[in-house]
């Protein structure tokens, strides 16, 4: 590889400092406050994803809220046994959804 005037070997290394090393307690580490800035950064970003997903939750439990009216007795039976199951497992998992939203946003 070629060198340009005045680059030497080391030039590049030089440009961006390393946190890859661990962090010595006694030493002043400009990068570990970087890193909690950044840390920071994604708890705040995972509170917002947890409380999108509950908006969300629960404008699907309004949906299936509103699914639920006084249907005429057929449709009532055609929606139980076509649809009971399915809107069952949509459910539980709304449920499950729910509680891992909850989890994001007490972080």
């Amino acid at each position: 590889m070629e060198k340009r005037s005045g680059e030497t070997s080391d030039d590049k290394h030089d440009a961006v400092p390393s946190c890859s090393l661990p962090s010595d307690a006694s030493s002043d580490n400009s990068c570990g406050s970087t890193n909690l800035a950044s840390g920071d950064k994604v708890m705040g970003t995972l509170k917002n994803i947890g409380q999108n997903m509950l908006e969300n939750i629960q404008v699907i439990e309004s949906a299936f809220q509103q699914d639920r009216g006084q249907p005429s007795p057929m449709e009532n039976f055609s929606n139980n046994i076509l649809g009971g199951k399915g809107q069952v497992t949509a459910m539980a998992a709304l449920t499950e959804l729910r509680k891992i939203s909850n989890l994001l946003r007490e972080m």
